[in-house]
């Protein structure tokens, strides 16, 4: 079922923690409202999975909550000033530092489709949806170094996009459970060596070439 997919990618890429995005704080300053976590005060023009791992360890209370959720944030918008808007949306929401928090710490040591589930409903927070929680959930994992078997990864419109998925709409927990299985099932025709977290990787990629690719075209035509 899956060997195009299998194919056309490659399972030798680099180790998944060291993948960057580039940050542009200006748009940061323009849409962020509240109180200013400090990751937004730093210099880096680029953060990594690896500072946002780091992050998701030192969760502790609804501060440190909010800080990590401003480095996913970066990490995901890139240079788009769209997208920094609307992961600026959730800061609206009454007590949302500690929702977030909440949310994070009763989740994180959950089965991923049921954490999954958890957020879409009782601990769901406005403007916080899938393409953002699943981020949220794979960040804040226990233990992202050695952890490699039933974990919770990222699914968001890149991901979907390079599988032919239906619509955010349809999404549900059960939908992510076969996400996370697919995943698997690639990753075991790679090979030994290779992970569902490459191939979430791998698809990212794709997801954004087509995303650019458009553009392009347009330009062409």
């Amino acid at each position: 079922m899956y060997a195009q997919l299998i194919q056309s990618f490659s399972p030798h890429i680099p180790h998944v923690p060291s993948l960057s995005a580039p940050v542009r704080r200006a748009h940061w300053d323009k849409f962020w409202t509240g109180p200013r976590p400090a990751i937004l005060n730093g210099a880096s023009e680029v953060i990594s999975r690896w500072t946002l791992f780091n992050l998701g360890s030192h969760i502790h209370d609804p501060e440190s909550a909010l800080n990590f959720y401003a480095g996913v944030s970066m990490w995901a918008a890139g240079n788009a000033p769209r997208s920094v808007y609307r992961a600026c949306k959730p800061l609206e929401t009454e007590d949302f530092a500690l929702r977030l928090y909440d949310a994070i710490t009763r989740t994180r040591e959950c089965e991923p489709e049921d954490a999954y589930l958890a957020w879409s409903t009782d601990l769901r927070i406005p403007f916080v949806g899938p393409s953002h929680f699943t981020k949220l959930m794979y960040f804040s994992r226990r233990n992202p170094l050695y952890e490699s078997e039933n974990m919770p990864l990222i699914l968001d419109g890149r991901t979907a996009r390079a599988l032919n998925m239906k619509q955010r709409s349809a999404w549900t927990a059960s939908t992510y459970g076969t996400y996370l299985r697919t995943l698997s099932e690639i990753a075991d025709e790679w090979g030994p060596s290779a992970t569902a977290e490459d191939v979430e990787c791998q698809l990212t990629a794709q997801g954004i070439r087509a995303v650019t690719r458009k553009p392009q075209l347009a330009q062409a035509a």
